[in-house]
């Protein structure tokens, strides 16, 4: 690994960790959006949005990750 990379993994790891991590906060974000009613039957709600504003969080890092490899690969 050279010393741009260090630390941080390769171009192509950083950009397949974080496809893996959008694809999967999409779906984590519809699973904490179909739950939403069953989270107010037990009195979760506030729970449950801690959850999901966690995860939209770490989408959008993913996201920046995955931007900005699409412009280096398009370079």
């Amino acid at each position: 690994m050279n010393d741009a990379n260090e630390g941080q993994g390769s171009a192509e790891g950083r950009y397949q960790a974080a496809t893996a991590i959008d694809e999967g906060c999409s779906e984590a974000i519809r699973v904490c959006a179909a739950m939403m009613d069953a989270a107010d039957a037990i009195g979760a709600h506030s729970e449950l949005c801690e959850i999901r504003e966690a995860i939209l969080r770490l989408h959008v890092v993913a996201s920046a990750v995955l931007s900005e490899a699409n412009r280096m690969r398009q370079n």
